[in-house]
């Protein structure tokens, strides 16, 4: 149908010679060709594949067998920052003294540095000489920060949740 007209075209166009599938010839008597099923199939494999990879589940019958305590391949910013409950977080920047908390939007980090995006931000300085005291100095509808990945902390300030 549609993908036989797409083959003629770039055989046209192109001057190769992609022939179209028979599968569209054999549904009128629904038989399907043997090479055909197994494309099928690898694209429904694929997607499984590609759900197991996604939810780690590899990861997570390891962990369950006591075979394995590694928890990904990813590294564990992201690990870290991908979990369920994590949503608000504080943000140190030893750079600049301020601490920045809000909702993780999203994140990235390399071998030098960090970067994250966040949302309903409330930005801190510690002025006192109590360090538990914090002077909240603006509201942010969303911050993008790029620091040196040693210059930074990333703090849940409320477990009660996780």
């Amino acid at each position: 149908m549609g993908t036989g007209w797409f083959i003629k075209l770039m055989n046209t166009i192109f001057n190769i010679h992609w022939t179209a599938l028979t599968l569209w010839d054999n549904l009128a008597d629904k038989e399907i060709p043997f090479t055909e099923k197994a494309a099928i199939a690898g694209v429904i494999i694929g997607f499984i594949e590609s759900a197991i990879d996604h939810h780690k589940l590899v990861n997570r019958f390891a962990a369950w067998m006591s075979i394995s305590t590694k928890y990904d391949d990813i590294n564990l910013y992201s690990h870290f920052l991908n979990s369920r409950n994590i949503k608000q977080i504080h943000f140190k920047d030893f750079i600049s003294g301020y601490i920045y908390q809000g909702n993780v939007e999203s994140y990235w980090e390399t071998d030098e540095i960090k970067e994250i995006v966040l949302r309903d931000v409330t930005v801190y300085e510690n002025n006192s000489e109590d360090k538990r005291i914090l002077d909240e100095l603006y509201k942010l509808d969303i911050v993008y920060l790029s620091r040196p990945k040693d210059e930074v902390l990333i703090e849940i300030f409320n477990t009660a949740e996780l």
